[in-house]
């Protein structure tokens, strides 16, 4: 897909993940894999020879090391820097320009809506009753008993989630933790609610085929 976008024949491009170490004109690699194998000597020569670096998401910098180390190993004097992401701060800013340059373009959500890039977002605030959480608790507990395991949040998800469906709405609901996506797949089973719940246990093929199902509708 990339390459017919680019207007390149697959024998130009090449790969760095998945057990694959075959680097081409244009290489596309994930900065996790080469983090792995920056101690191999092929590695380092394969960085060094690099003239043009595209990093997507560079936000990923302000926060990890591995993104930083990885992107200072590479000697490419052209870079370019793409994120959706704001800067929390000054600080946040200054690491991700210490390996990309400085913010050469900015386009703002309203822009990007406006083109048709992005959806216009509709926020709608579903009121809860929250528990009384014991000011001691650490945040892993504090956010099980909040969160995950939380009924009266749950069950606010679950009904939402039920009334969109119902006025034909193509519905995603996000976790952070698989087994809170498991309390609340119980709970729309229980309602009748036909769904299915993807995550990294899942394999490949079958999420393929769940967002397929879910972009048909």
């Amino acid at each position: 897909m990339i390459c017919a976008l680019l207007g390149l024949i697959e024998e130009q491009t090449g790969e760095v993940g998945a057990g694959v170490f075959d680097p081409k004109q244009i290489t596309f690699a994930t900065v996790q894999t080469i983090a792995k194998h920056l101690h191999k000597a092929c590695v380092w020569t394969w960085l060094r020879s690099i003239d043009v670096l595209v990093q997507d998401e560079c936000h990923h910098l302000k926060a990890a090391a591995t993104f930083f180390k990885v992107l200072s190993a590479i000697d490419a004097p052209w870079r370019l820097g793409l994120t959706a992401t704001p800067w929390e701060n000054e600080a946040d800013r200054l690491m991700v320009e210490a390996t990309t340059g400085p913010v050469l373009y900015e386009v703002s959500s309203d822009a990007l809506i406006k083109l048709g890039v992005l959806a216009e977002p509709t926020v709608e605030i579903v009121s809860y009753r929250a528990p009384e959480l014991d000011d001691s608790l650490e945040w892993p507990q504090a956010y099980r008993d909040g969160i995950v395991e939380n009924p009266e949040r749950n069950s606010a998800i679950v009904d939402r989630a039920t009334s969109l469906v119902g006025e034909g709405k193509r519905t995603l609901i996000l976790v952070s933790h698989v087994w809170h996506g498991n309390i609340l797949s119980a709970l729309l089973r229980a309602k009748g609610i036909a769904h299915e719940f993807v995550h990294a246990k899942v394999p490949g093929p079958a999420i393929d085929a769940a967002k397929e199902r879910f972009c048909e509708g």
